[in-house]
């Protein structure tokens, strides 16, 4: 299960370890509340088609707030970077950079569920499939804008096999 943080902050933790369809509750809007986390949970699971890259994040952010996160990648794995923000945010868009600070990909539609595809960056030969060559990359997400005080979001990270 994910962790609650207050406004603008999002867990100190390193991720090492659809559409909304009308199966899915809407997400509660406003400050998270454990039945906002799970609605925001069903609605990411939803959009998964891979498997999850450590645990869900969750997080508060006011309109105009962006927050980072490193994401220590392995350069031969491909990634989707999923976010699901509550029914008061108009739009959120995520953005991912290499070390070097080169955008690798951005989803900058106005709505509240961006996703990024985030391709590995060295070939992967099928036959010794080499894993391990280190590619920090860093996520951020921004609150373009939020109805209430604050908006909650859900953040989900895949990794394609």
């Amino acid at each position: 299960m994910g962790r609650r943080f207050g406004p603008g902050v999002l867990a100190a933790t390193t991720l090492s370890a659809a559409l909304a369809l009308p199966l899915a509750a809407p997400a509660a809007a406003g400050p998270l509340t454990d039945d906002s986390r799970k609605a925001i949970d069903q609605l990411l699971k939803l959009l998964a088609m891979h498997e999850q890259l450590g645990e869900t994040l969750y997080g508060e952010l006011a309109s105009g707030k962006s927050l980072t996160m490193p994401l220590p990648a392995d350069a031969t794995v491909e990634y989707y970077v999923h976010a699901v923000a509550d029914d008061d945010a108009g739009n959120v868009d995520l953005i991912a950079y290499d070390a070097d600070g080169t955008e690798i990909d951005v989803d900058d539609a106005p709505d509240n569920a961006p996703v990024l595809n985030i391709q590995a960056s060295v070939h992967r030969s099928p036959i010794d499939k080499p894993k391990g060559i280190a590619r920090p990359v860093t996520i951020e997400i921004r609150m373009i804008s939020c109805a209430t005080l604050v908006c909650g979001f859900g953040l989900r990270i895949d990794q394609v096999e």
